[in-house]
């Protein structure tokens, strides 16, 4: 397994705080990525938003590569809507997208 760093930075003292961060090249044609961060506002941690990142990237040819991305969004304590509804607390997305270096 490749190298790997993790990052913690605290952004403000007063307001929040973030964690995240890490990659290694698993094999020569496959990196892989992970990245977490959480804010965590220092006056009212119960408001907390947290976003995870990590994904593949695997080199298929020469100048081709295929990257996989997962990503998740969570937002520890909605707000109130105007209409009286609370969004979804969660939200995922996953990336696939084909590179072509020339």
């Amino acid at each position: 397994m490749g190298d790997g760093q993790l990052n913690v930075t605290v952004l403000d003292a007063q307001t929040r705080a973030e964690i995240g961060g890490a990659s290694c090249i698993v094999e020569n044609d496959l990196e892989w990525t992970f990245d977490y961060s959480l804010q965590l506002p220092l006056a009212d941690p119960s408001a907390r938003v947290f976003h995870l990142t990590t994904g593949l990237s695997v080199d298929l040819a020469k100048d081709l590569d295929l990257d996989v991305t997962f990503q998740w969004d969570r937002v520890a304590n909605p707000q109130q809507r105007s209409d009286g509804t609370f969004p979804v607390p969660n939200d995922f997305r996953l990336s696939v997208g084909v590179g072509w270096s020339f």
